[in-house]
């Protein structure tokens, strides 16, 4: 049985370990451009799909940044999962406002004076 395992494998041009969103989608890609692929995931129960189910955010933390390559990423991500859904005819990928509260004043001017500098950010906040 272990050397069945073995040889698996050896003969896949790529093994991912984890199955979460991101292995799971590596592997899609990956296969979609004709490789073979192996996936290996000891254990499925506790992965950060199980927490995070996925959300992304272009705005993030106490300093209110823009994730990193924001402006490729994002149209490149809801490309991909449209031609997932397309290919498997399910739905997965769902647009959905986040509510985020100042915490103070200060909060408040971070994020205006950051709209003001960077017109981006007023396509990612509703006012």
């Amino acid at each position: 049985m272990f050397i069945d395992r073995i040889t698996l494998f050896v003969m896949k041009d790529y093994l991912i370990a984890g199955q979460g969103i991101a292995g799971s989608l590596l592997a899609f890609e990956l296969i979609n451009r004709g490789h073979k692929v192996s996936l290996a995931d000891p254990s499925p129960e506790r992965n950060a799909t199980n927490t995070a189910a996925g959300t992304y955010n272009p705005i993030t933390g106490k300093r209110w940044a823009r994730n990193w390559n924001d402006t490729t990423l994002l149209p490149y991500a809801q490309q991909f999962y449209a031609s997932f859904e397309q290919q498997f005819g399910e739905n997965v990928h769902f647009s959905t406002p986040i509510l985020r509260c100042f915490q103070s004043e200060d909060d408040l001017q971070v994020i205006q004076a950051k709209s003001a500098e960077d017109p981006i950010y007023q396509s990612y906040i509703e006012n």
